[in-house]
Formats: C-alpha cells, sequence, structure tokens
C-alpha cells in the first residue's frame, strides 16, 4: 500500500460512494463535500492525492486547487480533476489551475485504477526529491543573483553546444531552467520518437503532456497566464511558473527563444549523427553479409566439384572392374541399374545445388548494388 492518502472532494454522495468503493481497499481514502474542508487536513509530513470534482459549494474546485499550488506548496500533491466537461479549453483551465491529470465521467475502474496507481508512484517520487528541490532551488536563487539574465541564457546554449548526447543536451537546458528558478517540461524527438522529460525534483504529468501535444501543432509561442511553451521544429519547452512581473517576462521570453533555436538545431544535428552511425552499420553489415555469402558460395562449388569427379572416378573404376569378377549377365545388369539409377540422381541433385549457387551469386551481387548505392 502507498504512503501518500486520497482526499476526495465530491458533494454528490453517490459519487463519494462510488470513488471511495472503487479505492478504499487499496489505500487509506478521506471523503469531503467542501473543499475547504479538505484544504485543512494538508500537511507537509504526508503526501496527498486529490480528486477533486471541478463543481463544488463554496470555492470551486479551481479555485481550491489554486489553493493547494499556491498556499500549500510546501505539502507534496498531486491533483486529478474530474471536469464537468471533456474539452481541451477545460483542461487547459484545469491545468492553468494546477492540476495534474483528469478522469472523465462516467468513471471506468480500469482508468481510475491506473490513474490513482500512477500518481501514487509519483507522490512517492516526489516526497523522496523534496528536499533536494528545496536545496536546488535555494542554489539556483543565489546563482541568479550572481549572473545576469543573458549570462545566464549564454551559458546554457554554451553548454547545448558542447552536448554529445541527448542526456547531455537536457542537462544543458534544465541547469539554465534552474538558474532561473523555472519549473519546466521538455519535448523532443529522438529518432522520431517522442520523448517528455521534466526538470529536477518534478515529473512530467499527463496534462503536461496532453497540452504540449496539442499546441505545439499550432503556436510557436503560447501563453496563458504564468505557462508559456516554446516550440521549435521538433523541439517544444513548457515553463510553468514564467515571473508575474510583465518586464521581466518579456526579457525572459525573448532570451528563452534564443536558447530554444540552439536546442532545436543541436538537437536536429544529434539526430542527424546517429541516423548516419545507423546507416554505416547498416554498410558494415550489409558488407559482412556479402563476404560470407561469398565465402559459403565458393565452398558449395568445390563441394560440388569434388563430389562430381569422385562419382566420375567410381563409375570409370566399376566399368573397369566389373568384366573381371566373372559375374552372370543379370547380376552385371543388376549392378549397372543400380550405378544408373544413382548416377541420375546424383545428377538432378546436382542440378538444384548449381541453381542454389545461382540463387547465391544473385543474391551477391544484389548486395554489391545496395553498398555502391
Amino acid at each position: 500500500m502507498s504512503n501518500a492518502r486520497i482526499c476526495i472532494v465530491e458533494p454528490d454522495e453517490i459519487g463519494q460512494d462510488l470513488l471511495a468503493g472503487m479505492l478504499e481497499d487499496d489505500y487509506q481514502v478521506e471523503v469531503f463535500s467542501d473543499g475547504r474542508e479538505m484544504l485543512a487536513t494538508l500537511s507537509p509530513d504526508m503526501p496527498t492525492l486529490v480528486i477533486l470534482e471541478t463543481l463544488l459549494p463554496g470555492p470551486t474546485g479551481y479555485e481550491i486547487c489554486e489553493a493547494i499550488e499556491n498556499d500549500y506548496s510546501h505539502c507534496v500533491t498531486y491533483t486529478i480533476f474530474l471536469p464537468a466537461k471533456t474539452s481541451v479549453e477545460e483542461r487547459i483551465r484545469g491545468m492553468e489551475a494546477g492540476a495534474d491529470d483528469y478522469i472523465n465521467k462516467p468513471y471506468d475502474m480500469v482508468e481510475i485504477s491506473a490513474k490513482v496507481r500512477s500518481a501514487m508512484d509519483i507522490l512517492n517520487a516526489k516526497s523522496g526529491l523534496k528536499q533536494q528541490l528545496d536545496y536546488a532551488s535555494q542554489t539556483a536563487f543565489q546563482a541568479m543573483s550572481a549572473q545576469s539574465e543573458m549570462g545566464i541564457i549564454m551559458k546554457g546554449v554554451q553548454g547545448v553546444i558542447e552536448a554529445n548526447t541527448f542526456a547531455e543536451l537536457s542537462t544543458a537546458i534544465f541547469a539554465c531552467m534552474a538558474e532561473f528558478s523555472l519549473k519546466a517540461t521538455l519535448y523532443y524527438e529522438m529518432s522520431d520518437e517522442p520523448v517528455f522529460e521534466a526538470s529536477k525534483g518534478r515529473v512530467s504529468t499527463p496534462m503536461e503532456q496532453q497540452i504540449i501535444s496539442v499546441v505545439r501543432k499550432t503556436e510557436r509561442i503560447w501563453t496563458k497566464g504564468q505557462r508559456c511553451i516554446f516550440t521549435f521544429g521538433d523541439t517544444s519547452l513548457l515553463i510553468l511558473n514564467m515571473p508575474e512581473d510583465e518586464e521581466k517576462t518579456g526579457r525572459l521570453r525573448d532570451s528563452l527563444c534564443f536558447l530554444m533555436e540552439a536546442y532545436d538545431v543541436k538537437t536536429d544535428a544529434l539526430n542527424k549523427q546517429q541516423a548516419l552511425v545507423d546507416a554505416e552499420n547498416w554498410q558494415q553489415s550489409v558488407k559482412d553479409i556479402t563476404t560470407l555469402l561469398a565465402k559459403a558460395s565458393d565452398d558449395l562449388q568445390h563441394s560440388v566439384d569434388g563430389s562430381a569427379n569422385t562419382i566420375r572416378a567410381m563409375m570409370s573404376d566399376l566399368d573397369m572392374l566389373l568384366p573381371s569378377l566373372g559375374l552372370e549377365e543379370d547380376q552385371e545388369a543388376r549392378i549397372h541399374h543400380i550405378v544408373d539409377t544413382s548416377s541420375e540422381a546424383f545428377n538432378t541433385s546436382l542440378a538444384k545445388t548449381e541453381r542454389t549457387s545461382e540463387v547465391f551469386s544473385t543474391v551477391m551481387s544484389k548486395l554489391k548494388q545496395m553498398q555502391e548505392n
């Protein structure tokens, strides 16, 4: 059983009983009708999964979620919304309020179990990383005080240029984000496969991944409140906490565009480098296969020639030996019949072997053409 607890905020008693009944056998579950009652129970010592209805008496689910993020940031929480609607706008509104995921109505047991299990894993991970995150945030603030914004960006660009792997590239970006005390999720494509990575001390949530996937198809720079997404080519960067100061946000937005352009160019270069390595490995494999087939073809031809010579010598020896054995005519005829039959079978097998050799030659010819192309 997870060390975290679950708080269900649902004004409808039937909904309370339904959700609690699905989860209480495996988790510590508490049910509330009012969001303010639930907020009073949040504690830094108890990681909490909040399953929150958007339509509540008193403060709405969005307001409760904002309170969790703003007033209870010292607590380790994960919020799953129960939205009244399932549109992208509704999910964006939930993400802006601080929600991590959502569950559609009517409830599906398989979906709820999977999302709750994933949320519990994230909560436990966040709880273990909280101390490291606090230390990292403090260090980032001190570093930011010592350097200008452009100096930090140029340091990030230098890290991007010097990176030789995707892991080093991500480290360079997140080091830059840490110096600005920014929480971020990075998207890039590695060999045409999409990858989502979160900054240190965080986990990329399903909500973030979906918003990035939707927005990157439509806008290069997307802003909603303190959230901002930068998209360049096959890369995107989601910032969750852009500064409230408009002038500082404007300068930072321009600087991050410069950083992301460098990041996208480097990502493309690493992908092309990997494609070149794959092509070279493929060509070497073709070369090795061609060599093996050539040897096999030579061995086959030598075996065929040796077998044919052996059969011919044996038949010549037999023709010379038979008259001296003093056999009856019918006995000698039977021996000739056996030899002739075996010779025909051998010739048939030899013809098949020669066709196999021709196939080898054709395959080797095509492989050589592939190498040249």
